[in-house]
């Protein structure tokens, strides 16, 4: 069960960081840019509210009530995206990603929902170790 955990959590960490290549280039300080690096084990609290308050306020700017849990709120998921790519190329300002858009909205929101996913998994299979180790 051991060696099922360090393959997981190795797993894990190629999930978490790595580079977003989008179909479509978006300007960022006058210049087209296509690829964008991420990592979102540097996503600090700060970002994690912020992407939280950001998909709030979107909720409300469109006259919607945002009262989703984590794993179901894309709008959650993608401003977590967004957060670490800044956390990975801290230059960049929010409101250049904001300008992704089409199919490559779903590779922000990938990095968003393995974010959340990875830390639930971490949490499951801690509780599955602990148990088996306790047996």
């Amino acid at each position: 069960m051991i060696i099922y955990h360090c393959l997981f959590l190795i797993e894990r960490r190629l999930k978490m960081k790595g580079t977003i290549l989008l179909k479509k280039a978006i300007l960022v300080d006058g210049k087209e840019r296509k690829q964008f690096k991420y990592d979102d084990s540097k996503i600090t609290s700060d970002q994690f509210l912020e992407a939280d308050l950001r998909s709030h306020e979107k909720a409300a700017e469109l006259g919607k009530i945002n009262l989703q849990v984590a794993e179901l709120d894309n709008s959650f998921q993608m401003y977590l995206g967004m957060m670490a790519i800044l956390a990975e190329e801290p230059t960049l300002d929010i409101a250049d990603l904001q300008r992704i858009g089409g199919p490559d909205i779903m590779e922000l929101l990938k990095i968003g929902r393995n974010f959340i996913k990875g830390s639930a998994e971490e949490e499951e299979t801690a509780e599955n170790l602990d148990s088996e180790e306790s047996n």
